[in-house]
């Protein structure tokens, strides 16, 4: 339990970094089970899917130990850094972002329910991955299920650990430089 544990202080360029890098890192797991599973599916929208899902867990867990407005600029930077990264086109930048946030608005409504649900949110997560991708449940085997499953809940686990580990601590100097500057006069 990390309740008595200190955490390392992070600014929020090294957090925001360490949930880009994190989750970059993700996006592989779970290709081979679909490919295992011989399905059709969108690889790239996939690999967005699963970074907008593991940016979305990184908010629900920080923002339990973090100020929402922080966490919110954490993340926010993270989606910035991804798609400043990218080297197309500004159209194909935006169904990016479209693909990306429909997801994100996705996990978010799991993450943070406005009404109780019933069932563990790895499992929702497992179900809405399964729905965008247009993957029918009878096609999954039990062993499948399991596999896929345990990776979700190891994105989950891996968001706890992060939160659990680091704090977002920006010095004064950082904030000032950071804040809006307004021209209004």
């Amino acid at each position: 339990m990390g309740l008595f544990n200190l955490k390392t202080a992070l600014n929020s360029r090294t957090m925001s970094s360490l949930v880009y890098e994190n989750a970059k890192h993700r996006t592989g797991e779970i290709t081979p089970l679909f490919d295992k599973l011989g399905v059709l599916y969108d690889e790239l929208e996939n690999q967005l899917i699963i970074m907008a899902i593991n940016y979305e867990l990184a908010r629900c867990e920080l923002t339990k130990s973090n100020p929402k407005d922080k966490v919110d600029k954490v993340i926010n930077d993270v989606y910035d850094r991804f798609f400043n990264s990218l080297k197309i086109d500004a159209s194909e930048v935006e169904e990016y972002k479209n693909i990306m946030n429909q997801a994100s608005i996705q996990m978010r409504d799991i993450l943070f329910p406005i009404k109780n649900q019933f069932a563990p949110k790895p499992m929702l997560t497992y179900s809405f991955l399964l729905d965008v991708q247009n993957i029918s449940k009878e096609l999954v085997d039990r062993v499948t299920e399991q596999e896929i499953l345990f990776t979700v809940e190891g994105w989950f686990n891996l968001a706890k650990q992060i939160n659990d580990k680091y704090k977002i601590v920006d010095p004064k100097e950082e904030e000032n430089a950071s804040q809006h500057i307004d021209f209004d006069f």
